[in-house]
């Protein structure tokens, strides 16, 4: 079963709670499935930017330590949808839970596509990000 967010009532923070008095320091990440593919990996501080091409998850770990970000953005899955204990078909709860989370579910109502994180080509993705 799906619940539906509140769109109108008022967050609790925003943005600017993170960043007051502070230069913005993040880094991002558009991870890949496996640690045979790259994953891009880039460090923002100010208008300044690093880029990299890092492989095992120990260097985007140590890589993303080291700079010290106030924030960290992955490009991929980090969850499960509700009810689901693997990322694989052979979960006894794909059929009742399916493959998508809540938040893919809203925004599909709101008109904006993606894609699912447990179809077959997405599954080891999710894995790699959870």
């Amino acid at each position: 079963m799906m619940t539906d967010f509140d769109y109108d009532k008022e967050l609790p923070f925003s943005f600017t709670d993170f960043t007051a008095g502070k230069s913005l320091h993040s880094v991002g990440i558009d991870l890949t499935g496996n640690e045979k593919k790259a994953s891009g990996w880039c460090a923002l501080r100010g208008n300044l930017a690093s880029t990299s091409k890092l492989f095992t998850n120990e260097d985007l770990i140590n890589k993303t330590i080291s700079v010290n970000p106030t924030i960290v953005s992955i490009d991929s899955p980090l969850s499960l949808p509700f009810g689901r204990l693997s990322v694989f078909d052979d979960d006894p709860g794909r059929a009742t839970f399916g493959i998508t989370r809540t938040c893919e579910r809203i925004m599909s109502k709101r008109g904006i596509r993606s894609y699912p994180p447990l179809i077959k080509s997405m599954q080891q993705l999710t894995l790699r990000g959870i």
